[in-house]
């Protein structure tokens, strides 16, 4: 069953696709703590984010049907709000 939210801006593919500005403002809060090397997901399923160690586990976690249910996005700092990034600097 497809939910409101589904409906209306659908699954996204991308993290650019992420419209919910409160969803990019929590990523924000995550990239800060992330460590060199470390890769930050977001999965669009269960709308949870978690830290990969590195890239070769983040695209581990995107192959199979497991990972595919899951809908895995990596979240990318230059799609974030111009003033979050401010803060980051």
């Amino acid at each position: 069953m497809k939910t409101f939210k589904d409906l209306m801006e659908g699954k996204p593919s991308k993290w650019s696709d992420v419209k919910d500005m409160n969803v990019k403002k929590n990523a924000s809060s995550f990239l800060k703590a992330l460590d060199k090397g470390q890769v930050l997901g977001y999965s669009s399923s269960q709308e949870e984010f978690y830290i990969f160690d590195d890239e070769k586990d983040f695209k581990a976690a995107t192959q199979g049907n497991k990972g595919k249910a899951m809908n895995w996005l990596k979240v990318e700092s230059k799609w974030l709000p111009v003033l979050e990034l401010e803060k980051l600097g």
